[in-house]
């Protein structure tokens, strides 16, 4: 992997971990309605961005369709998932799951073929982050439901890597094809957050700085993936994609300091695990 696409897919997922904290929220905020405002919030953001951009190439639109309504069930999940458990048990189930299959479907479907240090760097990354998770449902920090919500999501997440690194190729302009998909989802998403809060509730749950939070964080979600989508056009997904699942540190940590969530020292060694799978992909890249 080029140097330049390492430190962009680093810096992605930092960002993916700030707005997922962002999503859970502090305590009495529902994070079924914070994740939904972000899904929201990220399309009303990139609009702007998605007009001085322009349009990507047609060939990519089925692609922009098919992520758009895999990512309604993302953000869905994120909160059902969310509500049941902390940030630090779900998110690392939820993204330390994803780069696995996303490498062996790649290799399967579209023949990108990781060299073996790559795939002793995949199998690392995701040993440690199931490692954080086995320790929290250990714990008692992690309910079945949250459980069966990150492992579900991590289904989701492996299909949209999928669609979305060949849609990103084909539409010859990655940010756009990025806003398009947010943007599409902003019809399919109101009816949901009508579903969580009620008509009467809706006004209650935009007050208090939530809305301005909501297009923050959709922003920060829009920037992150488009870097992530551009790194795909410069190394296999599947590579991209693990290394993205480095965010579970960032994630982690995040729970600790803004969270108060407990992160054990059997987490952090898990956390040692993922960096050492990290060092083996750059170099196997």
């Amino acid at each position: 992997m080029p140097a330049d696409a390492f430190l962009v897919v680093l810096a992605s997922a930092v960002l993916h971990a700030v707005w997922n904290a962002m999503a859970k929220g502090r305590r009495l905020s529902d994070p079924r309605v914070n994740a939904v405002l972000i899904g929201i919030g990220g399309g009303f953001s990139g609009l702007p961005m998605l007009l001085a951009l322009g349009l990507p190439d047609p060939a990519s639109w089925p692609y922009m369709l098919a992520s758009a309504i895999i990512h309604l069930a993302y953000y869905i999940l994120i909160g059902l998932a969310y509500r049941a458990a902390d940030l630090s048990s779900v998110y690392p189930i939820t993204r330390g799951l994803a780069p696995a299959g996303s490498a062996l479907l790649g290799w399967l479907l579209l023949g990108e073929f990781l060299r073996p240090g790559g795939w002793a760097g995949v199998a690392l990354v995701a040993t440690g982050v199931v490692g954080m998770a086995l320790w929290s449902r250990r714990q008692g920090a992690l309910s079945r439901a949250g459980l069966g919500f990150a492992l579900t999501n991590a289904l989701v997440v492996i299909a949209y890597t999928l669609v979305d690194g060949q849609g990103g190729r084909l539409s010859g302009n990655t940010p756009a094809y990025v806003i398009g998909v947010e943007v599409i989802t902003i019809p399919m998403l109101l009816p949901v957050l009508l579903h969580f809060t009620g008509l009467p509730g809706l006004l209650p749950a935009l007050r208090n700085g939530v809305w301005w939070r909501s297009l923050l964080g959709g922003a920060l979600s829009i920037v992150a993936y488009s870097a992530a989508l551009w790194a795909m056009t410069r190394a296999p997904i599947g590579t991209v994609a693990a290394l993205r699942e480095t965010s579970v540190l960032f994630g982690v940590l995040l729970g600790a300091l803004f969270l108060r969530e407990r992160v054990t020292p059997a987490r952090w060694a898990a956390a040692a695990t993922i960096v050492a799978g990290v060092i083996l992909l750059k170099a196997a890249g």
